[in-house]
């Protein structure tokens, strides 16, 4: 997110790591000799967003990622919905619906216990906590037969944490859950 400036979409090649360094945004008019082509290289990075938010495997579905979006189950008959915006929240909402109305079953829809949280998950399933949740590896497994507009939900607590960086102990870099915050310090 910190490599497009909102008010333009100018993209940053690069944001730099360096303590009251500021970003530098590209521009595309050819007389200002600012779009590098090493922009188009950051501009890229928005195509793996998509990437890896989910994968399966046998009777599996894993939710690897919190970020808004749908997938197509189509072995077990399911769309699944995420809802989530971890910059704002720390819930996120998963809603099946079934293809052809017909129930998946026996499935497993696995979510990612995220590194960045502060306290134990809770997971709910249509507003019940889910106490017999298999947690493994870094996932915790609920499988079931899906039905029509079931309704995960996921809270994940976060707080601001500061992190040390291992090349300067003077320096911390602050984070909320998993986005590394900024202070807009000017140019």
């Amino acid at each position: 997110m910190g490599t497009v400036r909102a008010e333009s979409a100018q993209a940053a090649y690069f944001v730099p790591m360096s303590t009251g360094y500021y970003k530098t945004f590209g521009d595309a008019d050819p007389a200002k000799n600012m779009f590098w082509c090493c922009t188009g290289s950051g501009m890229e990075n928005f195509t793996k967003l998509g990437d890896s938010i989910y994968f399966h495997k046998d009777n599996t579905l894993i939710v690897n990622q919190y970020v808004s979006s749908k997938v197509n189950w189509n072995a077990y008959n399911m769309q699944v919905s995420l809802t989530a915006d971890v910059t704002k929240s720390d819930v996120a909402t998963i809603k099946t619906h079934m293809l052809n109305g017909v129930a998946s079953q026996n499935a497993t829809i696995a979510l990612r216990v995220p590194d960045w949280r502060s306290a134990a998950v809770t997971v709910k399933v249509n507003g019940n906590v889910v106490k017999d949740a298999v947690a493994s590896n870094g996932y915790i497994s609920i499988t079931r037969n899906w039905v029509e507009n079931d309704e995960i939900t996921i809270q994940y607590p976060m707080e601001v944490k500061a992190f040390g960086l291992p090349d300067n102990d003077t320096v911390f870099g602050f984070m909320y859950g998993p986005t590394v915050l900024a202070a807009p310090l000017g140019t």
